[in-house]
């Protein structure tokens, strides 16, 4: 398991989880940081699969999930531009560490390099979702430059 799990609460409403406190975790490109106030909907598992692989809520996916997620709508790791091979390459070692198999492990990843085109660019809701997050961290009282700094995450961005 990770060392380190990120602290979720369930949004029902949504069917997603938000983070409740800030999530930082080294990954072989840097340290990811990730907001609270970021809610996302899980591993992105078919139905069809949860029987060979997981749900999109079980524990082992979770923290992997959120990080891919995060990598997903900001395409940053530790201020630099990342690759969509990059972000999956992330997931991949994430699910690792947290003790996916490798048979489990493969099938998602595969998944992933087939749809994950589909969504790497952010359409208007993903936008969205960048824009509510920056503005609650700006009523955190964080400035613009902190959060481009620490999170990743740029007011042209959205």
């Amino acid at each position: 398991m990770l060392a380190k799990q990120p602290q979720l609460s369930p949004w029902p409403e949504a069917e997603h989880y938000r983070l409740l406190a800030d999530y930082e975790i080294d990954t072989p490109f840097g340290l990811v940081n990730i907001p609270s106030h970021f809610h996302y909907d899980g591993a992105s598992v078919p139905a069809l699969a949860w029987q060979v692989t997981y749900t999109p809520f079980h524990p082992d996916v979770m923290a992997p999930a959120l990080v891919h997620d995060w990598l997903y709508y900001t395409h940053h790791i530790a201020g630099h531009a990342i690759s969509r091979d990059n972000a999956d390459d992330t997931l991949e070692d994430l699910l690792r560490r947290n003790g996916v198999g490798s048979a489990k492990r493969r099938m998602m990843i595969a998944a992933v390099k087939l749809a994950g085109g589909a969504v790497w660019d952010n359409n208007e809701e993903d936008r969205m979702v960048l824009k509510n997050v920056f503005g609650a961290l700006t009523n955190d009282g964080l400035t613009p430059q902190h959060i481009k700094t620490y999170y990743g995450l740029d007011a042209g961005m959205l």
